[in-house]
């Protein structure tokens, strides 16, 4: 998981640290371990396909995405309550 997100972020010309990068991937695995329901992200972005390896790091964490375009449009996809 980590190294998806790291690649991810190497991809885009980010600089990257691999080791915070791990700790920050397995510390909000914790903190998503313990929430009571499940969490949600809403993704509000006017080109949404172009961060789909994000959306789905997100969702591998076990986050239910709901990813729209732009204020007020419907969503475009909705992914992990099924």
């Amino acid at each position: 998981m980590t190294e998806a997100v790291a690649d991810t972020s190497a991809s885009k010309g980010m600089p990257v640290d691999k080791a915070l990068a791990h700790r920050e991937v397995e510390a909000a695995i914790e903190e998503l371990a313990g929430l009571r329901r499940d969490p949600r992200l809403l993704w509000v972005d006017d080109h949404p396909n172009d961060k789909r390896h994000e959306i789905a790091a997100f969702e591998a964490l076990g986050l239910t995405s709901i990813v729209t375009r732009g204020r007020g449009a419907r969503p475009v996809h909705t992914a992990g309550s099924e």
